[in-house]
């Protein structure tokens, strides 16, 4: 089952300044002019932004380097869902390329939102020792998989 959802994971290492509350905050500010309105909820340390036509939620939460636990979360959610992840920090170039894949691959549902997801994207890395990882973070199709596979994965 494909869902229409992405996810911006931030991990966070020793002296970050990461907050979440402070993202909502400047996320608030920034989308305030969208022509789509955007609506952002924070949930104990999950920033939820939705977008209802087309419907797309899409998810934030920084966690500490060392919460394993949280990590395999996310992980079993993308496994879950269906929603292809090859768990490799994200910058705009790789960004650029993702959606690229995604077009590739079919997942049309995203391409609206490849500007918010920019604007999201912008905001995290204004925080300092954070890396920034998405979900789906690569559109892989199945002649692709072999590519992405790591050397004696089955």
């Amino acid at each position: 089952m494909r869902t229409s959802l992405f996810v911006f994971l931030g991990i966070t290492e020793d002296g970050s300044n990461a907050d979440i509350n402070f993202l909502r905050n400047r996320l608030e500010v920034v989308l305030a002019g969208s022509i789509q309105p955007v609506q952002i909820e924070l949930m104990e340390d999950l920033l939820t932004l939705n977008i209802s036509n087309p419907d797309l939620n899409i998810y934030i939460s920084f966690f500490a380097k060392n919460d394993r636990a949280t990590f395999l979360e996310w992980k079993e959610l993308a496994r879950n869902f269906e929603l292809p992840w090859d768990i490799k920090p994200v910058n705009r170039h790789r960004l650029e390329n993702i959606y690229s894949h995604l077009q590739e691959d079919g997942w049309y549902e995203y391409m609206p939102f490849r500007q918010l997801a920019f604007t999201i994207l912008s905001e995290i890395e204004k925080f300092s020792r954070l890396k920034v990882y998405t979900i789906p973070s690569m559109g892989i199709s199945a002649s692709k998989d072999n590519i992405f596979k790591k050397p004696g994965e089955i």
